[in-house]
């Protein structure tokens, strides 16, 4: 016997799709939307001003508040990366990017500032008569009169035109004439009011930036080289060396200067101070003869380096050695290329790549 059914009232193609409509949906798996790529918190050529080092380091670069401009991002790990120099030193590095640090950073250790950063105070020492001159107002104008007597007359440097331009950038007097844009306000005012771009006005600045420090420089001592000698010359002078770097940097062509001075010296002035590299460095003797004195020697000098087919320096060392032998006899000679060994060995120890000297020695 056939089973009841139930009445419901609809036909049996009605009820079939009443159960139809009943019967629960099927759960249907959500495809997980692909994440989507975290914005870049800034760009190369944004400036921001420096929060704090996420971890504790003990030879910081950059100070809170301090403008840095970014100059790459990369994508780790840890996330985006940015690579920041100096704001002040943001253009000469991108001329030389091996002249000046650059330090990477996560974006805790940058802040917004409000979209704007404002740059940390500096302080200007006012040499000579800038202090007057800024006073007195109207510092384009000054500066203008300054670049016109500087090709003209001589009777100023562009040592006094980088302090009036040191207050014209760090007070903001630029802005205050209308050249107000973040990014290119310097280098339209430097165009519109000067014939030159920013950059070089820049390194005006650091010119009288670096030297307004020493006590014992004057105006005068610039004179016999060309501004561009003198910002390399900035760069590296210090109180000790200050008047030994002007003397060289007179002979040589701004190329060999460049050279001569990464190979020797460590920068200083407005960059931080650092060794230029990690490999031996050469180190000037600083000691002076009278014109006559200096004639004789430079004439033995070349000579000897020519017969024995050495550089000047090498030269000098053999005519020194030579000398010790002669004079002082073996032990001494014995005594001093211990002491050279010596100071090979603590620093290789230290990481310091002497294989230029090493090859010099086979040589």
């Amino acid at each position: 016997m056939a089973p009841k059914l139930k009445k419901t009232g609809k036909t049996p193609a009605k009820a079939a799709s009443v159960a139809k409509k009943a019967s629960p949906k099927k759960a249907t798996k959500k495809k997980a939307a692909p994440p989507k790529p975290k914005k870049a918190f800034a760009v190369v050529g944004d400036r921001r001003a420096f929060a704090g080092y996420a971890e504790k380091n003990d030879d910081p670069l950059f100070e809170v508040g301090e403008a840095v401009e970014v100059i790459d991002v990369a994508e780790q790990d840890a996330g985006k990366i940015y690579t920041c120099v100096k704001f002040a030193e943001a253009e000469a590095y991108k001329a030389d990017p091996d002249s000046y640090d650059a330090e990477e950073l996560v974006e805790a250790e940058l802040k917004r500032g409000n979209g704007k950063v404002i740059e940390p105070p500096i302080e200007i020492v006012d040499v000579g008569d800038i202090g007057k001159l800024v006073k007195k107002g109207g510092l384009t104008d000054q500066v203008k009169a300054i670049i016109l007597d500087v090709e003209q007359y001589q009777s100023h440097s562009y040592f006094s035109m980088g302090g009036l331009l040191a207050h014209v950038y760090y007070d903001g007097v630029y802005k205050d004439e209308g050249f107000t844009d973040e990014r290119k306000g310097w280098d339209e005012y430097c165009e519109a009011n000067f014939g030159f771009k920013g950059r070089k006005a820049k390194y005006f600045i650091d010119i009288y930036m670096s030297f307004s420090k020493m006590e014992n420089f004057n105006e005068g001592m610039l004179k016999q080289i060309g501004w561009s000698k003198a910002a390399e010359v900035a760069r590296y002078a210090n109180e000790d060396n200050v008047e030994q770097l002007i003397e060289e940097a007179e002979d040589k062509p701004v190329v060999d200067l460049k050279a001569h001075f990464k190979e020797n010296y460590e920068v200083t002035g407005n960059s931080r101070p650092t060794p230029t590299s990690t490999k031996i460095k050469k180190i000037a003797f600083s000691f002076r003869l009278f014109e006559d004195q200096a004639e004789g020697a430079k004439m033995i000098l070349e000579q000897a380096s020519k017969k024995l087919g050495l550089e000047l320096d090498d030269t000098f060392e053999h005519i020194l050695t030579e000398w010790a032998g002669d004079n002082l006899g073996d032990s001494a000679v014995k005594k001093a290329k211990s002491a050279g060994r010596k100071k090979l060995k603590e620093l290789s120890g230290k990481g310091v790549d002497t294989s230029g000297r090493e090859k010099a020695k086979a040589a």
